[in-house]
């Protein structure tokens, strides 16, 4: 008698494997491009809060947040009038504008560590914040100094600063043979012109400290610069950046060194002030040999690499996401901009006062 069984012969059921592999490959890249775009609106939407939480600061204060003081100044040496300080001793906010913010995007509980502990408690407060970390990278953004072992958090977003690389290239002479266009150090100061053409944003510096007694009749010299409210914003709040997402090659979203800023410029993490880890500017690449070169927004990841030193200039903009990096205007509005800007544009768009038109739907 013949059987009455029936089934797939083996290569039927290879076939019909082959079918479901293949539509799975065809499902797994919109399945990504979903999450993608969750991710993307998610980033957005973390930039809006930090963004109505400085425009809360404006209302509170008349002025927007500043970048804080000099870069270095509060961890100059334990016996300097910074010290550690529960609060700052200048008159003016030393800490970035991240610390300044907390307070109006609830994060009283943070910002009271200062009140309590110091600022060296809250600067290697490891703990990450959510909304200050694109959700494509990650969690958060750390950085360990292995010297130490101190782990300081680090924001995915930045205020806007103008590059002294990209004004040199255009006539604007502002290095003095010491590197940067604003003045890092807390021995020496300020550059001259610092306040007028590097910090253009509407996220600017406060003023400068300088503990090497140029004077012999203080123990540190202090200057103070404008402080930036709607007024200074003669190019309107809907035409200026605000904040954008950092540049940051994916190989250091965590990084480990011995002097805690060899990578990603992160250096003391997210209240450091006035300098790369808060701020970021025109993607510039400088080679010695060859000049300046311009570039735009730069690969998703943002890489920049000095040809002649291999040191990297990760000072841009840029992000995870495939072909566009979010900024958030002086309105509090969230765009999607090309990856492929061009670094005038980023320039004219982050500079709060230099008359040129911007139109961020053309981007």
């Amino acid at each position: 008698m013949k059987s009455s069984k029936k089934g797939f012969t083996l290569v039927e059921l290879l076939v019909v494997i082959a079918i479901i592999g293949i539509l799975i490959s065809m499902l797994l890249p919109a399945v990504q491009q979903v999450r993608e775009a969750a991710r993307r609106t998610q980033c957005m939407n973390n930039m809006r809060q930090i963004a109505l939480g400085s425009l809360n600061y404006e209302s509170a204060n008349m002025h927007f947040p500043s970048a804080g003081l000099t870069q270095d100044a509060y961890a100059a040496s334990a016996t300097s009038p910074w010290g550690g300080d529960s609060r700052s001793p200048f008159g003016r906010e030393n800490l970035s504008w991240c610390y300044q913010v907390w307070p109006f995007c609830e994060q009283n509980t943070r910002a009271a560590i200062r009140q309590s502990q110091g600022i060296w408690a809250l600067r290697a407060w490891p703990d990450p914040i959510p909304f200050f970390a694109c959700p494509s990278r990650g969690s958060g953004r750390f950085n360990t100094n292995t010297g130490n072992g101190e782990t300081y958090f680090a924001s995915d977003y930045a205020g806007f600063v103008a590059d002294w690389e990209y004004l040199e290239d255009r006539g604007i002479h502002m290095t003095d043979g010491s590197g940067q266009g604003f003045e890092f150090s807390p021995n020496r100061a300020p550059k001259p012109g610092e306040a007028q053409f590097i910090w253009v944003g509407i996220i600017a510096k406060a003023g400068h400290v300088n503990f090497s007694n140029p004077t012999g009749n203080l123990a540190y010299e202090y200057t103070r610069f404008p402080f930036i409210g709607f007024g200074q914003l003669s190019d309107g709040s809907s035409n200026t950046f605000m904040y954008g997402e950092k540049a940051c090659w994916s190989g250091s979203y965590d990084t480990l060194s011995p002097q805690g800023w060899d990578a990603w410029w992160e250096s003391q993490g997210s209240i450091q002030p006035s300098g790369w880890p808060t701020m970021r500017s025109t993607a510039f690449v400088f080679h010695n040999a060859g000049g300046f070169t311009p570039d735009g927004l730069g690969p998703a990841g943002g890489a920049w690499i000095d040809s002649n030193t291999g040191h990297r200039m990760d000072i841009g903009f840029g992000s995870a996401h495939p072909g566009t990096v979010n900024f958030v205007l002086g309105d509090g509005s969230t765009h999607a901009v090309d990856m492929d800007t061009p670094v005038d544009v980023i320039y004219q768009a982050g500079h709060r006062s230099d008359g040129s038109i911007f139109n961020i739907y053309e981007y």
